[in-house]
């Protein structure tokens, strides 16, 4: 025989929300407005609260994404035999040799 326990659904606030997930005020409404957060549901007239399931259904899915993308980049790496760069981390570190190359040219016709 299997018991089954079923969780009544429970509803966060803003503030709640914001030491669960870790964003601001702000970057919720943002997310909200750009339809990558869950909406808010009516609590009464000025209140209003989120779904516990769909913050912790929106937080698992965050780091499900985030540890799908190390890994892709760290597969990327071992099949290039390490040379792969994440980012423009190489471009930049060109772009910063490149320029006090250029630094170095200038002082040495100046004196």
């Amino acid at each position: 025989m299997t018991l089954s326990i079923q969780q009544q659904p429970s509803f966060l606030r803003r503030k709640q929300v914001e030491t669960r997930t870790g964003l601001s005020r702000s970057t919720i409404y943002q997310y909200v407005k750009d339809g990558i957060f869950p909406k808010p549901v009516p609590l009464g007239p000025r209140a209003v609260g989120w779904l516990e399931s769909d913050v912790g259904d929106w937080i698992a899915a965050r780091v499900k994404n985030a540890r799908d993308s190390g890994r892709q980049a760290h597969v990327e790496a071992v099949v290039d035999g390490g040379a792969h760069t994440v980012g423009n981390a190489q471009h930049s570190e060109n772009s910063v040799k490149g320029k006090n190359a250029t630094n170095s040219s200038l002082s040495l016709r100046t004196r």
